[in-house]
């Protein structure tokens, strides 16, 4: 086949080319004697977690009382098994024309965390609710954060390091204050008020490591980057939220988020956006329910790239859904994401300088629900 006709529309002229059909030529290969798919140990990892937790937790007050609440704790035990190949290692046991000699680096870990929480409700009024809450909280690295594949480039002597078995969760303390206005049928107004302090989170890093590799033999100083658990910051804020029912089953919901997150010391927290909405328009009966949401979230720094942080710019995207009840226990479902063919777009530094531009198309679903 060839690449589709409109790749890279709009940005540059780019005519066609062919594009090999992979299983077919893996296919051929497979038929030739005497050919054997060579290892490719850096692409190759395992992550074996296992986890138990323990709670308890007493409710406080009542309705009847004007306020209710809860307190509780949580502690959760994490048993970590990770497995990767690293030319650095200091045992050797894979050999790949990809990576020279690697060996394999096993990770056995496990840690503790105990999670307190505590929330409040008041009834202000009738119609007005406050509600405070307080909690510690931990969010465990992903799998390929933790044992990732490990590529190398020998020609710029950059790489990115495979995974950090030694990463941390994400912990916090979160607290949240907020009042609830519900001041019609199916009406709703509410903002809230949060604060993190954040123990440790996970960001990326450039460090200098001396590695061996089929060109280079005698080793030499590669540029890596890979995940580290950052020193902790802050992220405090405001969500505004609105939910207002307009005529005959036509309504509209909207919500806000302003997130000023600081690492200590003043640094750039990965993946937080300092503004984010969306608003949706929905209608609603019986027999039709459909929504179209516009969402939207400010710059934020994705990581560090080839030794350089890389944002992604401004970003939104409108989707839609549509759910028509054909019988009481039959449903025909359609859903549509960008709509308004939005493109992502990663720069380093100023937004004049260009990393990566992503043109995923708008994508389309047709299904059915049946309700038992």
């Amino acid at each position: 086949g060839t690449t589709p006709d409109d790749f890279l529309d709009g940005l540059i002229a780019f005519p066609p080319y062919s594009i090999a059909d992979k299983d077919k030529v893996l296919a051929t290969l497979a038929t030739q004697g005497g050919r054997q798919f060579a290892f490719y140990p850096q692409a190759s990892f395992s992550v074996k977690e296992k986890t138990e937790a323990v709670y308890a937790m007493a409710k406080l007050g009542g309705e009847s009382q004007g306020w209710r609440g809860n307190i509780g704790v949580r502690a959760v035990h994490t048993d970590l098994n990770t497995l990767q190949y690293s030319p650095n290692a200091l045992v050797a046991n894979a050999v790949s024309p990809f990576c020279g000699t690697c060996g394999t680096v096993t990770v056995d870990r496990s840690y503790w965390d105990i999670l307190p929480s505590a929330n409040l409700t008041i009834n202000a009024m009738p119609n007005l609710l406050i509600r405070a809450s307080a909690a510690k909280t931990m969010t465990r690295p992903g799998y390929a954060q933790l044992a990732g594949a490990f590529t190398v480039s020998d020609l710029a002597l950059t790489g990115s390091s495979g995974g950090n078995p030694y990463l941390d969760p994400t912990r916090a303390w979160q607290f949240n204050l907020a009042a609830e206005w519900y001041y019609g049928k199916q009406s709703l107004f509410s903002v809230n008020l949060f604060y993190l302090d954040i123990d440790s989170y996970i960001t990326t890093t450039t460090t200098t490591q001396f590695l061996i590799t089929q060109q280079h033999p005698a080793g030499a100083n590669f540029q890596i980057t890979g995940p580290i658990n950052g020193k902790g910051g802050t992220n405090k804020g405001v969500e505004i939220n609105w939910q207002q029912p307009i005529y005959g089953g036509f309504g509209l919901l909207a919500n806000y988020t302003y997130a000023d997150a600081k690492a200590a010391g003043g640094g750039v927290i990965d993946g937080n956006s300092k503004h984010t909405f969306n608003v949706t328009a929905y209608y609603e009966n019986s027999l039709l329910s459909t929504r179209f949401a516009y969402t939207f979230r400010s710059k934020f720094r994705s990581g560090i790239d080839r030794s350089t942080p890389m944002w992604q710019a401004d970003f939104g995207t409108l989707d839609g859904s549509l759910t028509l009840n054909v019988t009481k226990y039959f449903a025909l479902t359609a859903d549509a994401q960008n709509l308004l063919n939005h493109k992502l777009y990663y720069f380093v530094g100023d937004p004049s300088i260009p990393r990566a531009y992503y043109n995923n198309g708008r994508t389309f679903w047709v299904g059915g629900k049946v309700h038992f």
